[in-house]
């Protein structure tokens, strides 16, 4: 779910010898779908994340450690609930499988539920029962009353949407209107026809006749269990809530692009809270501490009832990591997915946010004879550092960037491909660029530099390779390479630039050793289909690394001490698999390995995992 760069100490001589261990130190943040509070000890918070499992806090958010054993690595948390009549009880819904998880031991270990009966929709636990929990989807509603051991249909909503409880009342919205039932589902009445789809449907657990819906007019509110309803946002207080919790009759809402709102009279005023966060997925409250998740920025408090917020992610990491770059063996560069650069200056164990924050990075290059001069690529700019990343600045006449590549022999010279469908070309360290005509209809995905050349180069497309030996003024096609594949890396062979590796999206590794001309596979022993990332030693150029995924199944990073011609699997503990991004520090003694939830249906989780 998913932010992630890895290192990786001291590779091992042989194929049969294992990697030391993954960890996941940073960049910190990332996006967080769910947010719970433990309503006896509100120093208790858990963070679902998209992508990377599940955290936990002790200390009101303070710190974070991840809680996510018996989960698959890679999990996308779509929702988080603790049973209120025992808060050590909890489950918890994830996606791709779409399957329900419960942990009665506050979050320390998980067991999937199996038998789940139908599609989920939404699903709720009772409130004085931890035991019993209800499901929606399209085959019905269903009732489980051994914690999701087994399951009975309830008769009555055909096709129930959202699901709200309460002690004495269980309320489902679906197309024909609001249903309510208050002898847990035998039998039921409408409420109100009200056909509209909810994004909140909640109850107030201290007055199960005051219900709360949210759709795309509004808030609205009812005092006689769902039979009136009543708007209650008007003028600019929030038009959709993304997230609502109660706390007596203080309502919070969250919003997509409005913040945070709160009203202490159960909806007849409101107030904004000042300088909140935006993109809010979730929100849980404690008394005074507001707690909210959000799209790629993790997890933000308030101790003030909404009125100032700050972030409080240490700990927590599950940001998506597409770029990485590593300018010297302790320093190295990672792109997040809409949150901008990470550093670390210790060789991965601590990241620290380093400039262009909000934008999505999808390439990095760092200088190989001035290592303070950075390059970035976003989707609508190109920037550069020669500071090391403490500033920023856009580089003009481009206006975004997929890949960028420097010329090991003179680096003054960089190419970037743009989205624009245009390679450019500076000989000037990117203080100027020239534009290179390139096959119409074409996008360079990827780029690499002849070590010892810097007017060869090679670019990776959908469905090809093209080479060009003038500095990307021309450009000759290669045969091998299936169609309709993205190339995602190139690299070349320090020592033999004939010699040369590419990363498929959905086609594995393939290899080259006429300098590009043709290609032929080199996966065996990789289990993963799709392969993003490519990382060669340069002091071993026998040895490399490959990391993807698998639609399927797990992805992870390989490792191949015979030039591609097999494969062993690093992967075993990595806590988040999908990889999308290598970079091995100068020296090779550190591998960054960024993950994500790359080719999933939403979300993503980037963690940054350190190997010694």
């Amino acid at each position: 779910m998913i932010s992630v760069a890895a290192a990786l100490a001291a590779a091992a001589p042989s194929p049969a010898v294992a990697p030391s261990r993954w960890s996941a130190r940073g960049p910190e943040g990332g996006t967080v779908s769910a947010v719970e509070v433990d309503p006896r000890r509100s120093s208790v918070v858990y963070a679902g994340t998209s992508g990377a499992g599940l955290f936990k806090s002790t200390d009101g958010g303070a710190t974070w450690r991840r809680s996510s054993r018996g989960l698959p690595p890679d999990t996308l948390v779509l929702a988080l609930e603790l049973a209120p009549s025992d808060p050590s009880t909890l489950y918890l819904s994830a996606a791709s499988p779409a399957i329900l998880y419960r942990s009665t031991d506050g979050g320390a270990s998980w067991s999937p539920l199996a038998g789940i009966p139908t599609s989920m929709s939404d699903w709720a636990v009772d409130p004085q029962r931890a035991s019993t929990l209800y499901i929606a989807g399209q085959e019905g509603l269903f009732r489980s009353t051994d914690g999701g051991a087994s399951w009975t249909q309830v008769p009555g909503p055909r096709t129930p949407g959202r699901i709200a409880v309460a002690p004495g009342a269980l309320y489902v919205a679906e197309p024909s209107g609001v249903l309510r039932s208050t002898d847990g589902g035998a039998s039921w009445s409408l409420r109100s026809r009200w056909p509209t789809h909810f994004a909140v449907l909640a109850v107030d657990p201290a007055a199960g006749n005051r219900v709360y819906a949210s759709s795309t007019d509004g808030l609205h509110t009812s005092i006689d269990g769902a039979t009136t309803w009543r708007r209650v946002t008007r003028g600019s207080t929030p038009v959709y809530a993304s997230a609502l919790a109660l706390s007596g009759r203080t309502i919070y809402v969250g919003t997509w692009s409005q913040g945070v709102y709160r009203s202490g009279d159960a909806g007849a005023s409101w107030e904004r809270a000042a300088a909140g966060p935006l993109r809010i997925l979730d929100l849980a409250v404690a008394g005074q501490s507001v707690y909210v998740g959000i799209n790629h920025r993790g997890v933000y408090r308030s101790r003030d009832g909404g009125r100032r917020w700050q972030p409080t992610n240490r700990g927590l990491v599950a940001h998506e990591v597409r770029a990485l770059a590593a300018s010297s063996p302790r320093i190295a560069y990672a792109g997040t997915y809409g949150d901008g650069l990470a550093k670390t200056t210790d060789a991965g164990r601590r990241w620290r946010p380093s400039g262009l924050r909000g934008q999505i990075i999808f390439a990095l290059a760092c200088d190989p004879a001035r290592p303070r001069t950075v390059y970035a690529g976003a989707p609508r700019s190109f920037f550069r550092s020669t500071d090391a990343g403490r500033t920023w600045r856009r580089v003009r006449g481009i206006a975004g960037v997929r890949a960028v590549a420097i010329a090991p022999s003179a680096p003054h010279t960089v190419y970037a491909s743009a989205f624009s469908g245009v390679v450019y070309r500076s000989g000037n360290r990117g203080r100027t660029f020239r534009a290179n005509p390139f096959p119409e209809d074409q996008l360079a995905m990827s780029l690499a530099v002849h070590p010892r050349r810097a007017a060869t180069l090679w670019a990776g497309t959908r469905g090809g390779i093209l080479r060009s030996t003038n500095g990307g003024r021309n450009w000759r096609a290669s045969t091998g390479i299936p169609s309709f594949m993205d190339v995602m890396a190139i690299a070349v062979d320090p020592s033999k630039p004939r010699v040369l590796y590419a990363a498929l999206d959905a086609g594995g590794v393939y290899k080259s050793s006429d300098s590009g001309a043709t290609w032929t596979r080199a996966s065996d022993g990789i289990a993963a289909t799709s392969i993003l990332g490519l990382a060669l030693d340069r002091r071993r150029p026998s040895t490399l690394y490959a990391g993807g995924y698998h639609p399927r199944g797990r992805g992870g990073v390989w490792r191949s001490t015979d030039a591609g011609r097999s494969w062993a699997d690093t992967t075993a503990d990595m806590t988040t698999t999908w990889t999308a991004a290598l970079a091995l520090a100068p020296g090779g003694r550190t591998l960054y390995a960024g993950t994500t939830a790359y080719g999933r249906e939403s979300g993503g989780g980037i963690l940054t995992r350190t190997v010694r």
